[in-house]
């Protein structure tokens, strides 16, 4: 799966807010906490099949 894949072409693609503002954030709290693993909850639970909650 390393070969034959179509190039791509992403020259008009533009980074959204939430990718400008969050490296920024994320160095910021890396530089805070170095040698520390975080891990940090961005929602809830999710409902599946009517009654099955699941974390993704």
């Amino acid at each position: 799966m390393s070969t034959g894949w179509v190039p791509l072409d992403l020259d008009d693609v533009v980074a959204g807010p939430a990718v400008t503002s969050g490296f920024p954030r994320r160095a910021k709290l890396s530089a805070r906490n170095p040698d520390v693993c975080l891990v940090l909850p961005t929602g809830g639970f999710k409902v599946r099949s009517d009654d099955a909650n699941y974390r993704f």
